[in-house]
Order: structure tokens, then C-alpha cells, then sequence
């Protein structure tokens, strides 16, 4: 774990009052050789200052240190994060795979081959296939992963055409679901959840600047473009964030005030849940859209 800029100073102080060269260039005496390390960080500090050449030296180097230490951390972090989803049978791998899928082509390999006859990634005969034509077979462009403990929940959509995600036709999910399970691990339940989008139904109290909206019409017509927005930007089977929503309506030029007044949200034709007061919601589907709106002018 990277060390905070002020440990790596205190570090660098002192292993200078140690340095006998350095003691005697700056002639500095009666230093206890037996002291421990708050010792001699007391001993440093007693003979330079904060604002004193050294001191600034040590804290930009350490400054320097800090930065490369941490860059490691977010490095190995990142590779750590990779290599999760690749592994074979981690939830990340099934995500991956899913959007792997071709729609109306056999695979050649399944996972029941040893490592010697079979190297993952070669599910599918690429014979014949230029790059396009193997993208417009990969129909699943959105896919998320969760191990429940019990199952495996995978959830999928493909693109509208516009760069949102819609379910997948019966035939299509029907495939999709018979490919997975001619790949995964052996005795792991899946659930595959091929869903139209989670409805949100909002209710927002805005106050807005009359001289930048002439009329009540404008400011929701704006209102609903930032939520939508707002919508499209979260990642496939993210959290909605009712204040993050806010803080998008609150970046519109002419509007003043944005308060949630209540948050409703429907999964595939159940019962609305009131979601107003949590934290957040990830939708069951794994995307959201805007059912109904109702701003509520406060002047």
C-alpha cells in the first residue's frame, strides 16, 4: 500500500540525521545514535524548519515518491481487475462471454476439452468471416454478471440502433442461453435476464431563472432531456443515484433549484416501488428509461 507523502518525509528525515556526512556538513551535534525513529524525527525537526530549503526538498521528492507509489497500487489494481474477468468461471468471464455469442453460428469448441486440445477464445470457427461480418453476429452488446451465491445472474440486451440497449428477440435469447450453457462450468445454475428496460417515474420541484426559460414548457422539456441524458450515461446494469440525477439538472443553465419530490420505479409489469428515499437503484432489467415526469414549478 503506497505510503502518504507525509510518512515518506518523516522517512526521508530521518535517514538524514542518520547520514554521518550529512550531520557533519550541517554540523549538527549532539545526536543520539541509540534513538529510535521519533527520535530522530524530533532531532530533524528541532534544527530545520517547515519553510527551511531542506524541508521543502525532502516534501517535494516524497511528493514525487507518494505519486509513483500510488500509480503502482492503481496499476496492480487495475491488472487485478482484469485478470478477475478473464478467469475462467468468474462472473466477469460470463459477462465477457456473452457478448462473445453469435447469433445463428455453431460453436466447434466447448469447455469439456482439456487444456491440450482446447485454448479459450476458440469457441468459434472464424473460416470465411471478415471483422463486420463477426460483429453483426455478436448481437449481445450488454451484459452484466452476478455471482448470488446460489446462481449465476446474467443479464443481457442488444442495440436499438441508436446506442441503447433493448431485449433480445425469443430466437435470440433462446441461442444465447443454449451457448452459454454449452460453455460454462459444469454444475453452475444460470439465470439469464432478457428484459425490457426498468420504467422511472419522477417527480422533481424545480425553481428556475425567467430570463433564460420564457415559459413553464421550456423548463420541462429541458428537465426531461437531462434526465434522460442522465439515464443513457449509466453503465449497463449500474446504479441510478437520485442525487446524481439532481446534480444533472442542476448543471442546465436557467435552472436554479432541482429536488426530488417522490421516485417510482417498475420491473416487467410489477407492482411501482418507491424508491424516493434510497441511496440508490440497480435496475433488475440492468438499464432504466423514463416513463412519466411531472415537474413541479416553484416561483
Amino acid at each position: 500500500m503506497a505510503r502518504t507523502i507525509k510518512e515518506t518525509a518523516e522517512e526521508i528525515k530521518v535517514a538524514f540525521v542518520r547520514n554521518a556526512t550529512l550531520r557533519n556538513l550541517y554540523q549538527l551535534e549532539e545526536y543520539d545514535a541509540d534513538g529510535d525513529d521519533a527520535t530522530h524525527l524530533a532531532y530533524y525537526d528541532s534544527h530545520f524548519s517547515t519553510i527551511s530549503v531542506e524541508t521543502c526538498l525532502i516534501y517535494a521528492i516524497a511528493a514525487c515518491m507518494a505519486t509513483m507509489e500510488n500509480l503502482f497500487d492503481w496499476f496492480k489494481k487495475d491488472v487485478q481487475q482484469v485478470v478477475d474477468k478473464e478467469r475462467y468461471g468468474y462472473a466477469g468471464w460470463y459477462a465477457k462471454k456473452m457478448k462473445a455469442f453469435r447469433y445463428g453460428q455453431d460453436i466447434e469448441n466447448d469447455y469439456s476439452h482439456s487444456d491440450v486440445d482446447f485454448a479459450e477464445g476458440t469457441e468459434y470457427p472464424d473460416t470465411g468471416l471478415t471483422a463486420s461480418e463477426i460483429e453483426e453476429l455478436q448481437i449481445v452488446k450488454y451484459a452484466s454478471a452476478l455471482d448470488s451465491g446460489r446462481e449465476v445472474i446474467i443479464k443481457i440486451a442488444k442495440d436499438d440502433g441508436n446506442g441503447l440497449p433493448t431485449p433480445l428477440s425469443s430466437s435470440e435469447a433462446a441461442m444465447a442461453e443454449a451457448y452459454i450453457n454449452r460453455i460454462k462450468p459444469a454444475g453452475i445454475p444460470l439465470t439469464i435476464v432478457n428484459e425490457n428496460a426498468d420504467e422511472l417515474d419522477v417527480s422533481v420541484k424545480i425553481v428556475y431563472n425567467p430570463l433564460i426559460f420564457g415559459t413553464d414548457t421550456e423548463v420541462e422539456n429541458a428537465v426531461a432531456t437531462a434526465i434522460k441524458s442522465y439515464l443513457n450515461s449509466i453503465e449497463f446494469n449500474g446504479q441510478f443515484v437520485g442525487m446524481t440525477m439532481i446534480d444533472h439538472l442542476q448543471t442546465v443553465e436557467g435552472i436554479e433549484i432541482a429536488q426530488v419530490n417522490s421516485l417510482l420505479a417498475t420491473h416487467a409489469g410489477h407492482p411501482a416501488e418507491d424508491i424516493t428515499g434510497d441511496t440508490y437503484y440497480t435496475p433488475q432489467s440492468g438499464y432504466l428509461t423514463l416513463r412519466s415526469l411531472e415537474v413541479i414549478i416553484e416561483k
